[in-house]
This record gives C-alpha cells, sequence and structure tokens, in this order.
C-alpha cells in the first residue's frame, strides 16, 4: 500500500487537479441563453423556442423528458414551444439544464467505485428534493437550487482519479472511521467540494450555486448561509432514502438539525423523496 501522500506530494497533486479544472469544457452555453431568456421579461415563448430548437439532438432529449408521466400532462408534447406553455418556463429551464448536463455524468469515478448511472441518480434525486424544499423555505432560488443539487458533486470527476490512485488508502481511513471528505482532505489536501466550487466558478454560475457546491458537506451553517444548507439537506435526503452507495446512512433527525428554521415533518420528508424518486426514475428512463 502506498503511502499517504506528504506536503510536497500533496501540492503537485493539487497543480494537477488545478490544471484538470482549467482544461474542462465550458458550461454548456445553450443553458446560459435560455436561462436568461427565461428571465427576460421581454423574451417571447417562440424566441426561447428558437433557442432549443437550434440543437435538434438536445430538442429531442428535452421533448422526451418533458413528455414524462412526472409531468401528467393530458396531451402529447411535440414542440418545445408547447413545453414552455403547458410546463411553464421554469420547469423547461430544468428540463433543459437536466438534458443539456446529462452528459457530464456519463464519467465512471473509479476511485469512489461509482458508475455513471448511479452518479446520475444521486445527483438528480438532490437536485429535485433541493428544489422542493426551496419552494417552502427560501421562496425564489429554487432554479439555482436544483441546478446546485444537480452539481453538488461535481468536483468527484476531478478527483476520482486521484482517488484511485490512492484507492488503498482511500479505503483504509474510512475503515478508521474517516468521513469521505477528511479521507480526500488527507490524500489530496482538498475535498471533492472544494473542487466543485472552483469548477463553477470557473462555469461562471452564480455565486450561490458555487458555495452550495462548496459546502454540501459543511457542518455548522451561518444565518445568511440558508441556500448552501438547503443544499446539504438535499444531499443528506438522497443518503438516508435513496443512495445505495451509501454504506452509512445517517438517521432521519440529521435533516431537521442541520439549519435552526428549517424543519420539517416526517409526512412532509417522505413526500417530496417519495417525489424526488419518481421523477429521478422517470428522467433517467427517458435520458
Amino acid at each position: 500500500m502506498k503511502n499517504i501522500p506528504d506536503l510536497q506530494e500533496k501540492i503537485i497533486i493539487q497543480k494537477e487537479i488545478i490544471k484538470g479544472i482549467k482544461d474542462l469544457p465550458p458550461y454548456p452555453e445553450i443553458i446560459t441563453k435560455a436561462k436568461k431568456a427565461i428571465r427576460s421579461q421581454q423574451s417571447s415563448i417562440g424566441e426561447i423556442s428558437d433557442i432549443i430548437t437550434n440543437d435538434p439532438a438536445l430538442a429531442s432529449r428535452v421533448l422526451k423528458l418533458a413528455n414524462s408521466s412526472f409531468y401528467n400532462v393530458a396531451n402529447q408534447i411535440g414542440s418545445i414551444k408547447y413545453a414552455s406553455q403547458i410546463l411553464g418556463l421554469t420547469t423547461l429551464g430544468q428540463i433543459i439544464e437536466t438534458a443539456s448536463l446529462a452528459p457530464l455524468f456519463k464519467e465512471d469515478l473509479k476511485g469512489y467505485a461509482i458508475k455513471p448511472y448511479w452518479f446520475l441518480k444521486h445527483s438528480l434525486f438532490t437536485a429535485f428534493c433541493a428544489k422542493k424544499i426551496c419552494s417552502v423555505f427560501l421562496q425564489g432560488y429554487e432554479a439555482e437550487a436544483f441546478t446546485a443539487g444537480l452539481l453538488h458533486d461535481c468536483g468527484k470527476i476531478i478527483l476520482s482519479p486521484w482517488i484511485a490512485k490512492y484507492n488503498d488508502i482511500y479505503y483504509s481511513l474510512l475503515e478508521k472511521d474517516f468521513t469521505p471528505i477528511k479521507a480526500e482532505t488527507t490524500i489530496t489536501g482538498i475535498h471533492h467540494g472544494q473542487t466543485g466550487y472552483a469548477m463553477t466558478k470557473i462555469w461562471n454560475l452564480p455565486y450561490n450555486i458555487q458555495l452550495g457546491v462548496r459546502d454540501h458537506h459543511k457542518q455548522r451553517f451561518q444565518a445568511n448561509e440558508k441556500f448552501s444548507a438547503i443544499i446539504k439537506i438535499a444531499n443528506l435526503f438522497s443518503q438516508i432514502y435513496f443512495d445505495e452507495t451509501n454504506t452509512k446512512p445517517g438517521e432521519f433527525g440529521e435533516i431537521n438539525s442541520v439549519f435552526p428554521d428549517i424543519e420539517m415533518s416526517m409526512e412532509t420528508i417522505i413526500e417530496i423523496s417519495t417525489l424526488a424518486f419518481e421523477y429521478t426514475q422517470e428522467t433517467l428512463n427517458r435520458l
């Protein structure tokens, strides 16, 4: 088994990680354009439709997702314009983002022994939970919460090769009751939340999203960090209810202990997780 990297080796690792982040492909421009058009009160449904239909492959994926039984649409949706009229622009934006970012989750995270299917599954579930929690406790930030939930583990894409290189050490640390975050930091000097933060920063995503990705394993939150706390809670939802790769699921009480004024009844927790399960399965089946 390799030794834990010393300070000099960690510096070399971090330089390579930074290089990997800088070499990332740009954030899909179509998401930025579509979201900007959706936010603009001057943009018409036709203009938004034109943005999507200019990319036929994406338009096809968007329509496939829009026709999911999850959205309970009576008639078949055959155009982006009709989808925006029936589902609303906010939901359409979520669908566009999901369809555009899905290729990001095709990575086999060998270091963590996570297959692409499970990676996307966990990310989708977390995204939906984050959006639903925001709709109750931080209204107006639902779209950003969905994005942050979807991308919260994206830093694992960059860290995975290094965790794979030191896999014996990583799992031996977990066996010693290190948290995954502490094990990552022990090996590389940084954790996947920090790496994901750097990725979302390079992509020039809103600051709330950057912080939500960075802090989704944080233990304590300040009063002005409710958004980041919601991303952590959404991640806990996934760990407790859905993520078969999780070997040490948290207790239900964890959800209501993250942030002082975020408290949910068991009925609400079950309702959100049931809807998130349905949304995730339908989306996975159609991507």
